[in-house]
């Protein structure tokens, strides 16, 4: 466990030491928008958010002990894969509407994002290179999906940006330094820069990062509801 908080805290750093040597705006905005992103896509399928915590929390928890008992070998290793697989399959299955082991692959990136991982949209149209079908049919397949997601998981690939590496990257958007973004910037940094929102997901993501009284964005408040603990 030990060594865990060690890399976390070196991933932490580098991440920081990321944000405070960066030259451009561009480059800040393109280390948030995958978080960002991903907040909204959840945030706006209400009926499983709070699954969404519970079941990114329990799988990180799971790719921990995983470390351990793959040192170890034997039934323990096998029964937390089966664990992580069945989480996959669960979430794989809020989506699959027809019950026939399939979704639309739209969905998928709302999938991943639901267990805990925030890739780019350029990292995300490779993974789906992965699982899609040769002439692809515009749904994806369990059986192709879950050995894919099984081997993100268990490499710990698009973890979170740490709370504190956030909160720096906000700072750095936050020229007046008073601790809100105003409407109008946070419009114009993720439209127009990185991976760039579009109307809808803007639209969707102002919603419930804008104070309606000051019709700015608190972004120490905002960090609090995006971070998933991962302790």
């Amino acid at each position: 466990m030990a060594e865990e908080k060690e890399g976390a805290a070196a991933a932490s750093n580098h991440c920081q030491e990321k944000v405070t040597s960066v030259i451009s705006l561009n480059e800040v905005i393109m280390l948030m928008i995958p978080q960002l992103r991903a907040f909204y896509l959840l945030s706006i399928h209400q009926q499983i958010r709070l699954w969404v915590v519970s079941v990114s929390v329990h799988v990180e928890a799971a790719t921990m002990l995983l470390k351990l008992y793959l040192s170890q070998g034997g039934a323990a290793a096998q029964a937390v894969i089966a664990d992580i697989q069945k989480k996959i399959t669960d979430a794989f299955e809020v989506f699959d509407h027809e019950c026939n082991k399939t979704v639309d692959v739209r969905e998928i990136g709302t999938i991943i994002r639901s267990l805990g991982c925030c890739p780019s949209e350029g990292e995300l149209h490779d993974l789906l290179a992965e699982v899609e079908e040769e002439e692809p049919t515009g749904y994806i397949r369990l059986e192709k999906f879950l050995p894919m997601m099984t081997k993100v998981l268990m490499e710990r690939r698009y973890r979170p940006i740490p709370e504190d590496v956030l909160l720096r990257a906000f700072e750095v958007l936050d020229a007046n330094k008073c601790g809100h973004l105003t409407k109008e910037e946070l419009v114009k940094y993720m439209t127009e820069e990185g991976e760039p929102f579009t109307q809808e997901e803007m639209e969707e993501m102002l919603s419930a990062a804008v104070d309606p009284e000051t019709n700015t964005v608190r972004y120490r408040d905002y960090i609090t509801m995006m971070v998933v603990d991962e302790n």
